[in-house]
Order: structure tokens, then sequence, then C-alpha cells
């Protein structure tokens, strides 16, 4: 089986969330998520240990 980033194989999904206008705090939004009853963990990654970043869309 092939993963998106297979040093985090155990993760089911990303949500890539930049914000170059400063208008939303990451914080606050990663705190609304967590809130959510249908989603069981929000982890915050520094995109820039991730060893295989390059499949990961970024612009």
């Amino acid at each position: 089986m092939a993963y998106l980033i297979p040093e985090l194989r155990n993760l089911d999904y990303f949500l890539l969330v930049q914000d170059q206008t400063q208008q939303t705090s990451i914080t606050t939004f990663v705190d609304h998520l967590s809130k959510n009853p249908y989603i069981q963990s929000v982890v915050r990654l520094d995109i820039s240990k991730i060893k295989s970043k390059e499949n990961l869309l970024t612009y």
C-alpha cells in the first residue's frame, strides 16, 4: 500500500492551511476543528520537518 506521507501513515487525512493574509488565526482554526465531534484529533505539523514533503501540494 502506498501512503501520501509514509512517515505519517497513521493519519487518514491531511488539510493544508495557509493564511497569507493573516486574517485567520491558525490556532483558533485548529481549536474549532478540535471541537467538532466528528473529528477525532487535530495535529499541527511543520512541513519543513516532513521527509516526504514533495508529495504535498504547496504554493
